[in-house]
């Protein structure tokens, strides 16, 4: 099997996390909490620094962890394209390391504007969820935000939640993607009550907004454009059972307690392939 460079590395910087999604299953970190040792982030950047195109610092919650940004300043003097997934509780503490940091991109968990539905899928309060918010708009001055909204069937996908998020995120000039439940997540909850299929909701959105989508086949997604706004729908890649070319493509995945990965299920067809150091 042809073997892709190692180009692009996902960091599961902390299996710790302040908020408690009940369909999370953790990006494959499980339950102990671990932190990534800097040290062997830096290995990492020695031995593979000439290919690295692409970083994303994940979790978990990466702002949890004490060494965030020195690892983002490492990772930008390889490449622009460095971006942290965080659920955003955090972000009014950082919001300045974030712009000295010079980071370009951040990915923000929000599955959705209501507040009270945000409690019930994260288990985060009303003020919280106020507070995320407000980060939002500070930050998308400097950096380039995307919305993260994983899609749950009777919980965030009526047409009201679907049009306040989507307006929120065209207002604010942010990108955002839905992305399709995974099978991950059979493990924590009752998968068949919470799956709602992206050809579903890619005819929801068409008929709300009265835009069209192109999928594609390469990405597993549909995208279309509001404005400035690209919103995206994603298709779980556990559902296309292609392991073999999924492995290709996905980022190289480092997990806290150091082991290093191309599939967050730990499939046996593809754990641990081809990846040393």
């Amino acid at each position: 099997m042809q073997i892709k460079k190692y180009n692009n590395w996902r960091f599961l910087v902390t299996s710790t996390c302040n908020s408690n999604c009940f369909f999370c299953h953790r990006d494959g970190t499980g339950i102990k909490e671990s932190i990534l040792d800097f040290q062997f982030f830096k290995s990492i950047i020695k031995g593979y620094g000439k290919q690295i195109s692409k970083v994303r610092f994940a979790g978990g919650e990466p702002l949890l962890h004490p060494d965030t940004f020195k690892m983002v300043e490492i990772a930008l003097f390889l490449t622009s394209d460095v971006s942290i997934g965080t659920n955003g509780l955090l972000l009014s503490k950082y919001i300045k390391q974030i712009r000295d940091s010079k980071l370009q991109k951040l990915t923000v968990s929000l599955h959705s504007l209501n507040p009270n539905t945000f409690e019930k899928v994260t288990g985060i309060k009303p003020t919280g969820h106020s507070t995320i918010l407000n980060s939002i708009k500070k930050l998308k001055k400097f950096v380039k935000i995307k919305l993260n909204v994983v899609v749950l069937k009777d919980v965030n996908t009526s047409i009201e939640e679907l049009g306040k998020i989507i307006d929120f995120a065209v207002e604010n000039d942010l990108n955002m993607e839905f992305e399709e439940l995974d099978l991950g997540s059979i493990q924590n909850i009752d998968f068949k009550k919470y799956h709602y299929s992206p050809n579903k909701l890619v005819n929801d959105i068409k008929r709300l907004k009265k835009v069209s989508f192109k999928f594609d086949a390469a990405e597993s997604n549909w995208i279309s454009w509001i404005n400035k706004s690209k919103i995206g729908i994603q298709k779980s890649h556990c559902f296309n059972n292609l392991c073999k070319k999924c492995v290709l493509s996905r980022p190289i995945l480092v997990y806290p307690n150091g082991v290093i990965n191309r599939c967050r299920l730990g499939k046996p067809l593809v754990k641990g392939v081809d990846i040393t150091l």
